[in-house]
Formats: structure tokens, sequence, C-alpha cells
């Protein structure tokens, strides 16, 4: 080993989790330059699939790389999957996975104070305060958004100072580690080396009496939590071992909520043949932290994660009620209204006002918090396909929403384009 590669895994070693992201927040704070979000969601998969394997090799003593390669499917249903049909296994991570889970962290952070001031890095005194029902919105649009593009929610963006947006921004790198150490947990345990019996049984005490599939799953959470701690020379902050234990959980608990989101988009029930039910699966993880890892500061590790376990079961249970759910349809009918009026009004003259019309209806579609909007989107389109009698008023009224549709970013206009099933007309 070389001077400077010995040289560089010592200050990663050092670099805590929390000083990164501050320093990150920061940068991304000062910089200039427009961010391309595929380039940036790449990136934030391959620091941590990189942060991943290097606690591994901790954890084991021996790197495993050549045994898992990274693949990042630009339109995954599942947060994070594997293939262990042949070796290398193929970790499968969506790109939209680290956007969606800061896009919830930033939601969460906004109204979680897990700290007292001075321990977590980047207040300046910023005072950014989010209304509870517009969290719920907020939090309602990105699992919309992420389920309609299987791909990012970097759009509908919101304000958070410093302090939110670096505790945002560790919750969902941790919970983003969590995810892709739980899925190497399942092909280290499809593989173990001989000699590993006593490891394999002591990893499953208690969980006797389940199906294989629980017991599987169960096994493989409390492994990717070895894999997650990892070790480091000297103590360990007891804030940080929160925070980082925070998003371990964080990922647990979103994994199910976004399963009974998919539930009520697609009304098909998703069984608990395969995964235990959440709350489970996090009081197991708790159990295995408290009896295994013998870190002193583990008694202190819980108090993060319950404050934003309670900040979130609070705002999803909101997000699935009825009464929400009536809301969200009301506002998108009043949105697809307001389009159509805008639409009318604007193919008034001899000619379309396409330039005023335009910024403001993609900023209208860019609003939407379900499909309600998007099929009045696909039934003012109906000329273009010649579902309906075309007539000079419904036909310009048609091809002004219609380009508003095509100005929007990619993967929403991809979204809007499979609803409408409309070719580029511009």
């Amino acid at each position: 080993m070389t001077r400077a590669s010995a040289g560089r895994i010592k200050r990663r070693q050092e670099t805590d989790t929390l000083s990164w992201v501050a320093t990150r927040v920061e940068r991304a704070r000062n910089s200039k330059r427009k961010l391309d979000p595929d380039k940036l969601a790449r990136g934030m998969v391959t620091r941590a699939w990189k942060e991943a394997l290097r606690r591994t090799h901790q954890c084991f003593g021996r790197s495993i790389d050549r045994f898992f390669r990274l693949e990042v499917s630009p339109e995954g249903s599942d947060l994070a999957s594997i293939d262990l049909s042949s070796v290398p296994y193929q970790v499968n991570v969506s790109i939209g996975m680290p956007t969606f889970l800061y896009k919830i962290t930033r939601l969460l952070a906004a109204r979680s104070a897990p700290f007292s001031d001075g321990q977590v890095p980047g207040q300046h005194g910023r005072d950014v305060t989010v209304p509870y029902d517009e969290s719920v919105l907020r939090m309602n649009r990105a699992f919309f958004w992420y389920s309609a593009t299987r791909s990012s929610t970097v759009f509908q963006d919101f304000d958070i100072d410093e302090h939110q947006a670096v505790v945002a921004g560790m919750l969902a790198m941790e919970a983003e580690i969590f995810l892709i150490c739980h899925e190497l947990a399942h092909g280290l345990l499809a593989d173990m080396p001989p000699g590993s019996d006593a490891f394999l049984k002591e990893l499953q005490v208690g969980l006797g009496g389940l199906s294989a599939d629980w017991r599987e799953e169960l096994s493989a959470d409390r492994l990717a939590l070895f894999l997650a701690i990892g070790k480091r020379p000297g103590p360990r902050d007891g804030h940080q071992l929160s925070m980082q234990y925070a998003g371990w959980e964080f990922s647990l608990l979103l994994h199910r909520e976004w399963e009974r989101y998919e539930e009520t988009v697609t009304s098909a029930s998703v069984s608990f043949t395969t995964h235990p039910p959440a709350r489970d699966r996090v009081q197991d993880l708790r159990d295995t932290l408290r009896r295994y890892t013998g870190l002193p500061e583990a008694s202190n590790a819980f108090s993060a994660a319950e404050a934003f376990a309670t900040v979130f079961s609070g705002m999803v249970n909101s997000m699935f009620s009825e009464e929400f759910r009536q809301g969200a349809a009301r506002r998108d009918e009043l949105r697809a209204n307001k389009l159509v009026a805008l639409a009318h009004m604007c193919s008034a003259g001899a000619v379309p006002d396409y330039s005023r019309f335009v910024p403001e209806a993609m900023d209208l579609l860019q609003q939407a918090e379900g499909w309600t909007l998007l099929q009045h989107v696909c039934d003012a389109t109906a000329p273009l396909r010649d579902e309906v009698a075309m007539d000079f008023k419904n036909l310009q009224v048609a091809k002004l929403i219609w380009r508003a549709c095509e100005g929007l970013e990619e993967p929403l206009y991809s979204v809007f384009k499979r609803v409408t099933a409309l070719p580029d007309l511009f």
C-alpha cells in the first residue's frame, strides 16, 4: 500500500458523515452552476455504494468488491434490489432513490429538532418554517411524482435552512447506505464462506419460528446493521451514531410506506409473505443493536430515530387519510379548471398566446397531487387523438395544453406523454 493511499484511507476513516454532509451542503449552496439532476443522483448513488463497501470492508477485514456490482436503474420501481442469479451479484438501485429519500428527509428535518444548538454544523440564523398541512401536501407530492416517474423527485423544491439541510442530507445518505447494505447482506447470506455456520446461527437467534422468507429478511437487516456500523478508530460520537441509526431505521419505515402508497394507487394489496411488517423490522433492529454491538452509545442511539419516526408516521397517516385524499382530488380539479380556462383565454385572439399560457400552465401541471389533473389533461387533448369531434376552439385549447406539457423537464414530460399517448407536436 502506498503512503498516499494509506493517507486517504486514514482521512476517510476520521471524517464523519455529518461533517461530510455539511461540507457538501455548503459547497452546493455557494455553487453558481446549475445542477444536472441525473448526474447528481448518480453521484449520490455512487457515493453511498462506495461508503457501504468501505464499511463492509471494515466489518470483515477484507474487500467484497469483486462479488458485487452496482447497476443504477433509470426506472426502478424498487428503491433497491439484488439479482442473485450469478456472481458478481448485481445490486440494482433506482436513480430516483436518493432524491426521493432527500425529499422526504427535508420535510422531516424541517419539523424535527433531534439536536440542540451547536451539535450540528451549518446554522446561520435563517428561519424557514412550513405549516404542517403544507408539509403533508409536499410529502404526498413527492410520493406521487416518484410513483409516476419511477425516476426522480427533484422538482417541487422548497427552502430549508442550513441546519435542516445538514440533518436531512445525513438522514437520507444513511438511509441509502443501509438499503444498499441490506442488499449486500442478501448476497453475503446466499454465499457464506466455509466456517461461517456459527456466525449464521448467531445471526438468526430468535428467528426459528418464522417463515424462511421472514427469517432471511430479518437476518439481512441484522447483518446490514453490522455492515452499516462498520469499524472506526477511537470512541464514537453519540450524536453521530444517533443520526446514523435514525437513517437506517427510517429506510425500513419508508420502504413500508412506499409499498402502502403503491397499494392505494394500484388497488393491489401488498402481502407480508416475503417481508415482515416495518414495525417488526424496526423492533428487531433495535434489539439487535442493544444485544450485539456492545457500543456504550447504543442506549442513546434511538432518540433521533424516535423523533423522526413520530413525525413521519403522523405525516403519512395524514397523507393517507380519506379527508386528505378527497382534498387532493378537489385541488387537482381546481387546477384543471384553471388550466382549461387559461387555455380558452389565451386562444381567444387570432393567434394563440403561447408566451403567456405556457409558463403559467407548466407551473400548474407540476403542482399535481395525483392522477386527477393528468386525467383532465388527457381529456383536454382528446381532439389531438381524434377521440372527439374536432373544431377550431377545442383544437386550439388542446394544442396550448400539450405545448405546456412538452415544456416540462424530464421525467415529468414522459409521464404526461404516456398518459395522453401523444407524439411530439412541436
